[in-house]
């Protein structure tokens, strides 16, 4: 069971997350759907990077809500 529950997360909440795959430094990912019960689309775009990704929220380590701005 996670930690962390998709209802606490919302559409365009930014979050930086660590998974059981990759640790994600520095980088701020934006929420851009809601796929399931544990599936988060995402999207980084920080110093001309932009991707993004899948993430499973069962797969997560470490997730912080980060302040609206």
């Amino acid at each position: 069971m996670s930690k962390y529950r998709i209802e606490e997360i919302n559409v365009g909440d930014e979050i930086y997350y660590e998974d059981k795959y990759r640790s994600n430094r520095h980088l701020h990912w934006k929420v851009l759907k809601k796929i399931d019960e544990s599936m988060l689309l995402i999207e980084g775009n920080e110093a001309g990077f932009n991707e993004q990704r899948l993430i499973d929220i069962l797969d997560v380590r470490k997730l912080v809500l980060l302040p609206k701005k």
